[in-house]
């Protein structure tokens, strides 16, 4: 296949890229998307038809993938699995700036979604770009951060939050892991920052009142406008994001309607 067809969706980062099946790419066409996902951190190509081995078989291109720790799979296809919100449901699942499974001693490469229903406005995914999070932070507080480590656990975030989706497991899972505050990332070499309010409980050496300030002022430079792209999701469309060198954060406007997802996990 010749030249990609990528239309970059913002200056920060995302693209769409059109006129590739995602379900029969050859090696040289493989190459190349994956050097636009490297590249725009987020890429999404519409007009997809997979069933889940498809799906399956794209994520494991980048990567093996991951068994949700508490989210049902797809049934008959693990470790694949779903995100749904009804009409009758009032929480977003992931309605927060995060980086996903950052409670895990290591965290995954990368998330990707196919849609198969969307509400016909709203739900939305905002992304930013946490190379650009770290590069415009003030050589000063690059310097403090660099040697920083933080404790990160999925509650109280999640208390209540998987209870009200569908596929649930049912169950309350806690866990915690603690990473550095300035990640290196491993194929590009570029330094992110990573201090998400959805996950992270302290820095290390400092209690949760005295972390907040600083995590708080850190979320606030990192979701500046010119560091996002906002996403707008149609049916059939596929999408992986770089949870590496992203946060993200679904968007909770479609009251009364519905969306269905599609999702995997790659691990690094």
């Amino acid at each position: 296949m010749g030249k990609l067809d990528i239309r970059p969706l913002a200056g920060s980062l995302g693209a769409e890229i059109h006129g590739v099946d995602a379900g029969d790419m050859d090696e040289e066409t493989w190459r190349a998307v994956h050097e636009a996902y490297l590249k725009y951190l987020a890429i999404f190509l519409p007009g997809q038809k997979l069933a889940p081995p498809q799906f399956k078989a794209w994520g494991e291109r980048f990567g093996p993938l991951l068994t949700h720790p508490y989210l049902k799979p797809l049934e008959g296809h693990a470790p694949l699995h779903e995100l749904y919100k009804g009409p009758g449901d009032k929480i977003a699942f992931g309605g927060e700036w995060h980086a996903d499974f950052t409670f895990l001693p290591q965290f995954p490469q990368a998330i990707s979604l196919y849609a198969r229903i969307v509400p016909p406005y709203g739900g939305d995914t905002l992304f930013a770009n946490r190379y650009l999070a770290y590069e415009t932070l003030p050589q000063s507080y690059q310097q403090l951060l660099e040697p920083m480590e933080a404790l990160f656990t999925i509650t109280p975030y999640y208390e209540g939050n998987v209870q009200s989706m569908r596929n649930a497991m049912g169950r309350q899972v806690d866990g915690g892991a603690v990473h550095r505050v300035v990640q290196t990332h491993p194929e590009t070499g570029r330094k992110t920052l990573l201090a998400c309010p959805a996950f992270i409980r302290n820095f290390i050496g400092m209690t949760e009142a005295e972390s907040r300030p600083l995590i708080e002022y850190l979320t606030k430079h990192s979701t500046r406008p010119e560091m996002t792209a906002r996403y707008r999701w149609a049916r059939d469309t596929l999408g992986i994001w770089d949870n590496r060198a992203l946060y993200h954060y679904a968007i909770n406007d479609y009251a009364g309607m519905e969306r269905h997802m599609h999702r995997l996990v790659v691990e690094r």
